[in-house]
This record gives C-alpha cells, sequence and structure tokens, in this order.
C-alpha cells in the first residue's frame, strides 16, 4: 500500500511536468488510476482486517479530490457541497427565527427542504481554490501519525548508506593512487633488467 501511494505520487509528478504526446499523456493517466486502485485495494483489505475500524487501518482512505497535483483544479463532491449548503440554510432560518420570535435555547432544529438520498448517484465538479490545500497524495500525513518518523527513518538510513559508499570509494581510491606508483617502480625494474639483457645491436628486431 506504501509502494502503491509512493507511485501514485510519482506519476502525479509526472503529469504535471509531461508536454508529450496524448499516447503518454494517456498512458500516464492510466497509471494514476491504476496506482490509486492498489491503494484502494490495500485499504479496504487492511480494513477488513481491522474488523471495520478505520483508526487502526495506519492509512488514510483516499478520496477522487485526493488524486490530483497541487496545481490542479480541486474536485469536490456535489452530495457533499448541497450538505454544506442545507447546514447554512438551517443556521440562519433558525437564527432569524431565534430573533423574530425572541428564542433563547438553540436545541430545537429545524428541516430545510430538499433533504438528497443517500443511495443517489453522486456527481463532481471541480473549482480552483486549492492553492493553499494541498491532496493528501503529496501530503506525508495521508500515512498516519508515525509518517514522519518514518520518512525521518527511511531518509536516515539512506544517507548513512551513501555515506558508508562514499566511504568505501574513498579507501578503494587510496588504495588504488598508492599502488599505482609502486606498480610503475616494479615494471620500470623489470624493463631495465630486460634492457641490460637484450643489449641494442644484438637483437635483430631492434635493428631491425
Amino acid at each position: 500500500m506504501r509502494a502503491a501511494l509512493s507511485s501514485l505520487r510519482n506519476h502525479l509528478h509526472l503529469k504535471r511536468r509531461t508536454h508529450a504526446p496524448a499516447r503518454l499523456w494517456l498512458r500516464n493517466e492510466s497509471q494514476i488510476l491504476f496506482f490509486a486502485d492498489l491503494y484502494q485495494i490495500g485499504w479496504f483489505a487492511v480494513l477488513q482486517i481491522e474488523a471495520g475500524d478505520e483508526s487502526k487501518v495506519g492509512f488514510t482512505r483516499l478520496k477522487r479530490e485526493d488524486i490530483r497535483y497541487m496545481d490542479d483544479p480541486e474536485t469536490f463532491s456535489k452530495k457533499v457541497e448541497k450538505v454544506r449548503q442545507r447546514e447554512e440554510r438551517q443556521k440562519a432560518r433558525l437564527a432569524q427565527v431565534q430573533v423574530e420570535e425572541g428564542w433563547i435555547s438553540s436545541d430545537c432544529e429545524m428541516e430545510v427542504d430538499g433533504v438528497e438520498d443517500p443511495e443517489e448517484d453522486d456527481e463532481f465538479f471541480t473549482k480552483g481554490s486549492n492553492q493553499t490545500v494541498m491532496s493528501q497524495v503529496l501530503d506525508c500525513t495521508i500515512s498516519g501519525p508515525c509518517s514522519f518518523a518514518t520518512a525521518v527513518r527511511i531518509e536516515w538510513s539512506k544517507a548513512w548508506a551513501r555515506l558508508r559508499r562514499w566511504e568505501e570509494e574513498v579507501g578503494i581510491l587510496t588504495e588504488e593512487t598508492r599502488r599505482v606508483p609502486v606498480s610503475h617502480e616494479s615494471w620500470a625494474t623489470i624493463w631495465e633488467e630486460r634492457a641490460h639483457a637484450s643489449p641494442v645491436g644484438r637483437n635483430p628486431c631492434i635493428r631491425g
């Protein structure tokens, strides 16, 4: 599930920077949907293991509006937006009635017409208001409160591995630097001995 989320982030970055032909764009889009589905399958599998308790999953449920880059228009659910607007109208009418009738208690509730059917198919709309709202896919907090510590641990491990590799490279280079002049001196001695063993004039190859 973590690998699917990382791949989804990478393909969203590619989508943002891709100015290639439509075939490449469509292929990247299919990869985004593939890894999103892979993440959702893993999330629901863990949810079933945890007996339906989302707090124990360790990852946040991926929503449609989260599958976007930072500059992309944010996708909102029309059903959720209607519920929000209905609640605002209900609060406004309740406040108006309290003022007109002189009510003090706010315990009473009023029903507003236009209640949506929960079984009705949801629709979506886009709105360019996400300049200061980051998608959960690009936010490290999607994987729970331990994600930051895990990310620090991973980066520290990478840095430690790079340091060890660099120290090995430095050690190898130092040894090669030490061995090069020694090897040259050894070969110089060998060729000097060969030169003394084969003086000029006796070797037909040298005369020719």
